[in-house]
């Protein structure tokens, strides 16, 4: 029963790591598409 649950945990935190890592990733892609967006909107004040 031990090494179950030892199996159980191991998944849980290689999962959290994923989904972590996909949410940096995604917040990366967001933070690269707002700066896009600025540097166009500021191309078409100017």
């Amino acid at each position: 029963m031990e090494a179950t649950s030892w199996k159980v945990k191991d998944f849980q935190e290689a999962t959290m790591d994923a989904y972590l890592e996909e949410r940096k990733a995604k917040e990366g892609r967001q933070h690269a598409l707002d700066k896009l967006k600025q540097a166009d909107t500021g191309r078409k004040a100017n």
